[in-house]
Parts: structure tokens; C-alpha cells; sequence
């Protein structure tokens, strides 16, 4: 504890900080290196800290108190995390120092810090500077001492060690996709070749009872009155997660807290080994632990009417008899910011106390019933309301039962890897628990973005809903987060994209339920933001100097990106608007309006022709290697000096630095330049000729000044991987997303993710996991668990389109699927699935010399079934399924000779 290191304090110096601009000041910084005081300061515009005694006094040892014990930068989200300066960065003025590191643990267990000692040759002295480094550090205190610690020095917080360790690639260099060749070279690739060549992300666990439907809308009227508009169609119930070693994070708003943890305390110390964590049966909403700090296991879950439920189970020596009551660790988690620096957040772990008595658990102004015996103990602890207590397993059945209607309740997948069929199952669920206040959500509790809606990457999820036999529900989705008039504003950061994706998405679901009664009731709000992008398109439409400007017919400048704040004509929100502009032109025609179809295909025919002469003078033939930049105002571009410049220090990059990226799947995916065509490949070449992806997953190390990943932003470069048939580099993709950004047991995927090898980087994450439960993290986020179930989906059956993305009538199956997935006895199966072409299942069955597919169609469609011949080749078989017996199982033999 912290008081073990804490020196002699006779000293009482005066504490002075000197800042980056020169100035100076004195703070309220402790010298007495307190733990519980709430003051600290943020290193990043700091330079050092000069102590001032009234008498020479003898030092030894100079201590130095921050917060964490991390030293890589372990979170993911746009608020970077605390770090520890990186050993040897400390020094004093015109002394030698030894350098020493000590843990210092927090009065609940959690948030802890660490205390840098540096040993100097005894003397006496009036005064000393310390060097400090500038960076993302939070500095508590500072104090001297006659005499150096003694004992073991601080190596890390025990987090159990893995057998082996990757060899590390942070510097991977910008060319190609090397980690990416180097597993498809091993043969065919695996997440257990991956999880070779680098670590997989780990997460905490999502609970929460996911709901199944929705108050029906009035399709021909969906916005007729106020009321209904907000009227929330769902009865929230509330989310939680939990850590590998079983710390609990419940939402609970109290005063500046908004989180409580709880952890039932060890007895046995620390796990011999890293215990198992995962979901129950492996995707059921269920965290299940084996093996926590000397417990045999513990099941966590939320019941459907709002009951945090947990059970350990442990010897009886431990767990029975009234004399050995459990013992809970309790915080309630507050922000905390720097006395010099507002962007510099801490999150203190403040300790709360467990009353247990009589039965009942009182823990932060919740109350719970607490039974004890036979080798177990059970929780049930309401979290909003007042719900009668109910038994453990009584409330894991109904758990089960609701969570079993989702799977059974459209599409289902019968896949041959069982990493992917837990997989496809528990993401169904957890895109069902991003639904919140009856819209579709980005991020979830207890991730950054909790509650958060931007208008890309929910259009994902509503379409996923729709893929998986869901599309009622993924109506009324689409009609209350897209579709809501706020969200349609013709202003804001997100406007211009988010007017254009609602067409395109309403057309997306309209396809996969062929609902004309639902499209009706868009009509209105259609025809509206089509005449806006109409009318916007044409306010560019003006000559300078008796020449057309690059960005001529493209939409008014304006910010393209979340993350980008310069105004610019952007061909990203240009291209979401045309393809709105287009998609609005077809629903106008299924709708029978004939004008307003005539007239937005006209006008989406000329942008789209302004926006391919725009590509083609913008584009950057002198760069090496030469690149279409995305901002159309500044063909001109220079580097970013920021991390992310590639090593190889290609000329003029991207200004946009790792978001180029990006934006780059993000155009591919409206199909503005088609899939094949010229602008539509340089776009992918630039992204492999210059080392933007890995595992064929966009890479991102802007934020992190190392490699990472923002996998879930390639939608769009694996959507080309299909049309172009390149079905290894699009299954390549998907392990890439599914072995590096997302948790390989619990499921969650965050929004960006650090690609981790070493020691060094399991230990970081793992202590960040279990030591803050008030980290800045961005998961859960739905855009992952989005792009993985499309992609799944897409492994099985995808609807061919042509360069203008529409669909061609033919519907690819199994050409995604790997060459394992046809060895002989291997069956996989999709059932009830609807597609743009009707609704289909579909098994394949594999032997020796032929395999089989049984199929069965709603309506007459023409599939291609892809297979792998004798020699291990992928081919393909047109078929036209037609005739009265289309309800009926078709059976096609394909010979492998």
C-alpha cells in the first residue's frame, strides 16, 4: 500500500512548476504523495518541477506519484489515454540517478498507480529540478527522502503470462499488406495462424437482455403526429460488462459518478493462470469465468426485466456456512481533471461500501438478495425499478429463451467453424442491444460513445437486421433513427452524408422485404432530401474565369468526416448525396412517381459525370505513388507531421493522413466510380501500394503512433473484393476484422484497436481491463458487429451487382466460403434468408468426388454455386431455379473432376 513508500516527510519543500512557455507557478501539487487527493497535474505542457527546501537536507531518494501502470497507449477512443513516462524520461539536474518503479494500489484494488523512484548518491541539498517528459501523464505528487525503498520493485500488476508471444511487427513498413501475405502463404488462413503473427483484442463481455420487436409504425404515415415521433418504441433494460478476471461495471449515476464496479474479493490471490472467460454455450448474453482469483467460475448475465444476476461457485470451504461470509470490493468511478490542463482526464476508483447482512447486499443505494451454500453464491440485484427478487437459474432460462427466439427467429447460419458460428449468433444479439430508445446506436455502455448516433455506420446494423431475416424490425429502425426530421437537419457535421445514406439504406431494406406500403410512407421524406441534394449539387454548378472549378456540380464545401474539421468540397459527401440523388430516382419508380424519377435520374446521371471530371483533375499524378485525394478544394495536398506519415516517406500524402484510408472504402462502397472501373482500382491499388491496411483491414496509427487498425471502416474494400471475385483477399478481410478487432470469446469490437505482439502489450491490456473500469475505450461498438455479420452472410450468399451497384439477378453461394469448408463429410447451410432476389436456403454437402446443394427459392432466380474442384481450385455453376416446384428442395450434384 501506498503508505509503505511514502517518506520521511520533515522536509516541507516549496513546490514550483515550470511549464513549456517558460512561465512558472506554484500549485497545490502534494508533497505528501496522498492518494486520495483529488489534485493532480497533466504532463503535457510541463517541463519539470523545482523543489525548494529552507535548509540544506540530506536526499537519497527523489519519489514521483502518477496515476496508472500502463506504459503503451491501451485505449482506443479519441480521448487518449494516461500513460507512465517511459522508463528513463525522469532525470535530475545535474545528478545520476537510478531509477526504480513501485506500485501503488488504490484503497479499492483498482486505479492504481505507480511510484518512480530515482536513487541519487546521498547529499545534502537546498533545492532540486526534475525533468519530466511531456506526454499523456498524470502526475499526483512529488516528495524526497534521506533514505531509498527497500523491497521488490514494482515489474507490473500481476496479469498472468501467455505461453508465447508473437514476434513484434509494431514498425510494420508501409507497403503491401505483409502481415496480410504472410498468412495467406502459410495456406489457407485461420484466426489460429493469425492470432500467430499477432495478439487478438480482448474486451469485456456485453450483457443486457436484447429485445425482439417493436411497436409497429404507421407505414403510410410514420411521422404523423409529435408524439409518436418520440415515443420510444423499446423499454430499455440496462447494460453491463464484465472483465476477465470478473470485475462487474454496472451503469449508476450517482452524483459525478456513473459507474460502480463490484468484484466478489479472492481469497487465493492472484490466478495461477489467465482465467477463461467467454459466454455461455459461447454466444448467449451470459459471461461466464473460470478460474477468477482462486474461484472455480462465475456467470454473470441480465435478466429480461432489468436483475443483474451472478453466481461463483468455489470450494465450500470458501463459499458455505454463516461464520465465512463472502467479502465484495466496491468503487463508484468519477472524472477527475488536471489542476493545468481540462483535456487531461482521470478516472479515481473511489471505494464504496458492501453491507451484508440478514441476506441482503447494500452496495451504492442498491439493495440485493444474497444466498449462500453448497459450494455457490447467487446475486440478484435489481438495477433500475423495484422486480421481486427471482432465482438464479429461473431467470438464466428466460435469458435463454429470449436469446433463442433471435436466432431461431430469421436467417440462420449452419457454419463448419465453430469460432464463426458462435460468432454470427452472439453478434445477431448484440446488434439486437444496440437498439436504445427505439434507435439504432453506435456505441453502448460502457464504451466512449454510449448512446451516440452519427449516420455512416448505423445504416449498417439496420441492413445486417434485414439480412438476417429481421426486416420488420429493421424498418422501423430505418423510419426512427434515419428518418427522424432532426436527424435529417440540412445542418451540422453530418448532413450532407446522412440526407444521401437514408435513400440508399431505405432502398436496401425495401429490397430485402419488398414492402411497398413501407416505402409509401417514406415517400415524402424522400422526395424532400432528393430535391435538397438536387438543389445543392447545383449551387457549385458556376464557371470561374470561363473554366469549370474542380469542384463543379459537387456538393457545397462542408466538413466530410466526424473526425475532420476543415471544410472542404469532399468527393466522400459527394458521392453519399449522388448515390442518394440515384437511389431516390428508383424508389420513385417502384412508387409509380414518374417525374420525380425522370427528373432525379437526370440530375444524378449529370453528378455523377461532374464528380468522375472532378477525380480527373484532382488527381495527384506527381505523387509517388500518384493518389485521388478525397478533398476536392485542395489538390495541393501536403504531409500531416503527425505519426501516421508512412516511414517510407512516399511524396505528398494524403493531408488526411490514416483517414485517407478510411474514406477511401467509405467512396468505394456508394459505387460512385463503380467497382472495376479506373478510379474505383486506383483507389485500391494506393491503399496496397502504400501499406494503408493489414489483414486487409484499413490501418490506423494515427491516434496510437504505432499500428493499429480501424477494420470495420473497409466495408467498402471488401464489397470490391467481391464484385472483382478476389474471394481470398475478402475472407482474408473477415479473419482480419474478426482476429484482431474483435474480443475471441466475448465478441466486442471497438471502434479502433491497437495491434498488439508483445509481453508488454498483453500485460497493458489486460491490467487496463481489470483495473479500470472507467477506461476510454470505444467498446461496444455496433459498426463492428455490423460489417462482421454482413460479411458472414456474404460468405454464403451475395447478390451480384453491376459498376452502377445494381443488381444483375444472379446470386453468388458459398463464393467466399474457404476450400475447408468443402472437404468431404463438411455440411454448411444458411435457411431463410431473405436476399434482393427472394428469399432462399441453401446447403452444400461435400464427398470425395462431388458435393451437393439442396436449394430452395421463394421466386425464380438464377445462383452461381461455387465449389473447389479435385485440384484444390475454386469454380462455379450458373443455375436458373424456375417452375412450379420452387418450394420445394432443389438437388444439384457438382462432379470435382
Amino acid at each position: 500500500m501506498l503508505s509503505s513508500l511514502l517518506p520521511d516527510l520533515r522536509y516541507q519543500p516549496a513546490v514550483e512548476v515550470l511549464l513549456r512557455d517558460g512561465s512558472t507557478g506554484l500549485t497545490g501539487l502534494s508533497d505528501a504523495l496522498r492518494w486520495d487527493d483529488p489534485r493532480f497535474l497533466g504532463c503535457a505542457a510541463l517541463i519539470g518541477v523545482r523543489l525548494r527546501f529552507p535548509q540544506p537536507v540530506p536526499i537519497r531518494s527523489l519519489r514521483v506519484l502518477f496515476a496508472g501502470t500502463y506504459e503503451t497507449d491501451v485505449r482506443n477512443a479519441w480521448v487518449r489515454g494516461l500513460r507512465l513516462p517511459p522508463p528513463g524520461t525522469l532525470s535530475i539536474e545535474g545528478l545520476a540517478a537510478e531509477e526504480r518503479r513501485w506500485r501503488v494500489r488504490g484503497e479499492a484494488g483498482i486505479g492504481d498507480g505507480v511510484l518512480i523512484e530515482l536513487r541519487v548518491p546521498i547529499q545534502e541539498r537546498r533545492d532540486l529540478y526534475l525533468h519530466l517528459p511531456p506526454g499523456p501523464f498524470a502526475l499526483l505528487g512529488v516528495a524526497v527522502a534521506a533514505e531509498a525503498l527497500v523491497g521488490d520493485a514494482f515489474t507490473g500488476a500481476f496479469v498472468p503470462d501467455l505461453s508465447a508471444y508473437p514476434e513484434g511487427q509494431e514498425a510494420l513498413a508501409r507497403r503491401g499488406d505483409i502481415l496480410g501475405d504472410a498468412l495467406l502463404q502459410q495456406g489457407e488462413p485461420s484466426l489460429d495462424a493469425l492470432w500467430r503473427l499477432a495478439l487478438p483484442y480482448r474486451g469485456s463481455a456485453l450483457l443486457g437482455a436484447p429485445i425482439t420487436s417493436a411497436k409497429p409504425i404507421d407505414s403510410e404515415a410514420p411521422f404523423s403526429n409529435s408524439a409518436q415521433r418520440s415515443e420510444a418504441p423499446f423499454i430499455d433494460g440496462p447494460i453491463a460488462a464484465v472483465n476477465w478476471d470478473g470485475g462487474i461495471v454496472l451503469p449508476h449515476r450517482d452524483g459525478e459518478a456513473d459507474r460502480i464496479w463490484l468484484r466478489l474479493a479472492s481469497r487465493a490471490g492472484s490466478p495461477a493462470a489467465l482465467p477463461k472467460h467467454g459466454l455461455l454455450e459461447g454466444w448467449l448474453p451470459v459471461s461466464v469465468v473460470h478460474g477468477p482469483g482462486g474461484m472455480d467460475g462465475q456467470w454473470t448475465f441480465i435478466d429480461p426485466e432489468g436483475r443483474l444476476h451472478v453466481r461463483w461457485l468455489g470450494p465450500s470451504r470458501d463459499l458455505d456456512g454463516a461464520s465465512r461470509s463472502p467479502a465484495f470490493l466496491a468503487a463508484r468511478v468519477v472524472e477527475r481533471r488536471a489542476e493545468n490542463d481540462r483535456t487531461c482526464v482521470l478516472a479515481r476508483a473511489e471505494p464504496l461500501p458492501v453491507s451484508l447482512a440478514e441476506g441482503e447486499l447494500r452496495v451504492g443505494g442498491l439493495a440485493g438478495r444474497i444466498t449462500a451454500g453448497d459450494g455457490k453464491i447467487d446475486l440478484c440485484l435489481p438495477l433500475h425499478g423495484a422486480p421481486a427478487p427471482r432465482p438464479f437459474d429461473e431467470a438464466l432460462l428466460a435469458l435463454r429463451g429470449l436469446s433463442t427466439r433471435i436466432i431461431e427467429g430469421g436467417a440462420h447460419l449452419d457454419l463448419p467453424d465453430p469460432r464463426l458460428q458462435d460468432l454470427w449468433r452472439a453478434q445477431l444479439v448484440h446488434n439486437h442491444l444496440f437498439v436504445r430508445g427505439g434507435k439504432m446506436r453506435y456505441g453502448l455502455f460502457p464504451g466512449v460513445y454510449d448512446g451516440d448516433i452519427f449516420g455512416v455506420e448505423e445504416g449498417w446494423n439496420i441492413v445486417a437486421m434485414a439480412l438476417y431475416g429481421y426486416g420488420a424490425l429493421a424498418q422501423d429502425l430505418l423510419i426512427r433513427t434515419f428518418f427522424d426530421p432532426e436527424f435529417l437537419k440540412k445542418e451540422g457535421q453530418h448532413h450532407q452524408y446522412r440526407n444521401g445514406l437514408a435513400l440508399t439504406y431505405a432502398l436496401d431494406v425495401f429490397r430485402l422485404t419488398d414492402d411497398r406500403a413501407f416505402l409509401r410512407g417514406l415517400w415524402p421524406i424522400v422526395f424532400d432530401s432528393a430535391s435538397w441534394i438536387l438543389a445543392s449539387l447545383h449551387s457549385t454548378r458556376v464557371e470561374e474565369n470561363g473554366q469549370r472549378p474542380p469542384h463543379y456540380g459537387l456538393m457545397p464545401k462542408h466538413t466530410y468526416g466526424g473526425d475532420l474539421h476543415e471544410p472542404a468540397y469532399s468527393l466522400y459527401g459527394s458521392s453519399t448525396c449522388w448515390r442518394g440523388l440515384r437511389d431516390a430516382a428508383l424508389i420513385a419508380g417502384i412508387l409509380g412517381e414518374d417525374a420525380a424519377a425522370a427528373e432525379f435520374s437526370r440530375e444524378a446521371a449529370t453528378a455523377r459525370g461532374d464528380m468522375n471530371q472532378a477525380a480527373e483533375r484532382i488527381y495527384r499524378r506527381d505523387a509517388r505513388p500518384p493518389y485521388l485525394p478525397f478533398d476536392v478544394s485542395a489538390p495541393a495536398a501536403t504531409p500531416v507531421p503527425t505519426p501516421a506519415a508512412p516511414s517510407d516517406a512516399t511524396h505528398d500524402p494524403p493531408a488526411a493522413g490514416d483517414y485517407h484510408q478510411l474514406f477511401s472504402s467509405l467512396v468505394l462502397e456508394t459505387a460512385l466510380f463503380g467497382w472495376h472501373g479506373p478510379w474505383s482500382q486506383a483507389i485500391t491499388d494506393y491503399l496496397l501500394q502504400t501499406g494503408r491496411q493489414v489483414c486487409g483491414v484499413a490501418r490506423f496509427d494515427q491516434w496510437f503512433g504505432r499500428l493499429g487498425i480501424d477494420a470495420e471502416y473497409s466495408r467498402g474494400t471488401q464489397l470490391a473484393h467481391l464484385h472483382r471475385r478476389d474471394f481470398d483477399r475478402f475472407y482474408l478481410g473477415l479473419l482480419g476484422q474478426v482476429g484482431l478487432s474483435c474480443d475471441p470469446a466475448t465478441f466486442v469490437s471497438p471502434e479502433t484497436a491497437i495491434v498488439r505482439f508483445s509481453r508488454r502489450d498483453h500485460q497493458d491490456r489486460m491490467r487496463a481491463l481489470s483495473d479500470e473500469p472507467r477506461r476510454y475505450d470505444s467498446d461496444p461498438c455496433s459498426a463492428g458487429t455490423a460489417v462482421m455479420l454482413q460479411s458472414l452472410r456474404y460468405l454464403l450468399l451475395f447478390e451480384e451487382r453491376d459498376e452502377d451497384d445494381l443488381p444483375t439477378g444472379v446470386l453468388l453461394c458459398a463464393a467466399g466460403a474457404p476450400r475447408s469448408w468443402f472437404a468431404p463429410g463438411t455440411t454448411f447451410a444458411i435457411a431463410s434468408a431473405p436476399t434482393a432476389l427472394g428469399r432462399i436456403s441453401l446447403r452444400c454437402t461435400s464427398t470425395e468426388r462431388s458435393l451437393k446443394y439442396e436449394v430452395t427459392a421463394s421466386r425464380p432466380m438464377t445462383v452461381e454455386l461455387f465449389y473447389f474442384d479435385a485440384a484444390g481450385t475454386r469454380r462455379s455453376s450458373r443455375q436458373a431455379l424456375a417452375g412450379a416446384a420452387l418450394s420445394q428442395p432443389i438437388h444439384i450434384q457438382l462432379s470435382r473432376t
